[in-house]
Parts: C-alpha cells; structure tokens; sequence
C-alpha cells in the first residue's frame, strides 16, 4: 500500500514539475508539445462552451503569435516549426469560430460579434504564408460584420 502511494506522489509530482515548466516552452523546443497537448487540451476541457471558449481559444492564438515572434528574432525557426505553429493556430481558430458560431445560434450576438472581431484582429496579426488562415481571418470579418448586425436589431 505505501509503495503505491509513493508512486503516485512522485508521478504527480513530476506531471506537475513538468507541467509547469512547459507553460514558458517555446514552439521547436521539447516541452513545447507537452504544453500544447497535455496543458492546453486540460485547460480546454475544462472551459465551458461560447465565450469563455472562444476568449480562451483567441489567448492561446494570440500567445503562439508571440512565441513565433520571440523565436523568429532569434531566427530558430524552421520550416517545420513555422508549420506546426499555423496548423495550432489554425486549430485554435477553428474552435474559436466554431463557439463564435454557438454564440450567434443562441441569439447572443453581442457576444459572438466581440469575439469575431477579436478573432479576425489576433489572426490579422500572424505574417502567416496559409491559405488556411487567410479564409479563416475572411470568415471572422463575415461572422462579425452579421453578428454585429444581428446585435443593432435586438
């Protein structure tokens, strides 16, 4: 019994050490996937849906875009640093649109309008070569210019 229990102290322990010191990982170095699979992923999880979703969804493409500037100005980026960095992005802004959307069908348009703009904006700011988010900045302009109308109306 002791024995178990010790083990699963130090295995806390260490998940928690480890965890922590993922939160400063920057993309191409080796906590970083830690930090954007184990760490985000819990966080996520435990955010409910609409804009509380969204807001974090949004942080998390704002924080990459600063991690991508920190490494681009020590020029360590790869192209496949660079890559993994838009397809997170790419991801955070799809979940994003997907709550923004959530927001719009639950008539809560002032929301969903706040969150479209603040979306288009932290991807406006990311020198991203993707198509990908390209359409997805084009597609946050559209769901905040009709969610911004649906707001004048109630």
């Amino acid at each position: 019994m002791p024995l178990i229990v010790i083990t699963l102290l130090l295995a806390s322990i260490i998940g928690g050490a480890t965890s922590i010191a993922a939160q400063s990982a920057l993309p191409g170095y080796a906590l970083w996937h830690f930090k954007t699979g184990v760490n985000e992923s819990m966080q996520s999880a435990l955010i409910p849906d609409g804009r509380v979703q969204a807001d974090f969804d949004i942080g998390v493409i704002e924080m990459r875009i600063q991690e991508s500037e920190k490494i681009n100005n020590s020029y360590q980026i790869t192209d496949s640093v660079r890559s993994e960095v838009e397809k997170n992005i790419a991801e955070h802004a799809n979940n994003a649109l997907k709550q923004i959307i959530k927001l719009q069908e639950s008539e809560d348009y002032v929301d969903a309008a706040d969150m479209a703009s603040r979306l288009q904006a932290a991807l406006a700011k990311y020198p991203a070569s993707s198509l990908n988010l390209q359409n997805m900045v084009d597609t946050a302009s559209k769901l905040s210019e009709e969610a911004s109308e649906q707001a004048k109306i109630f």
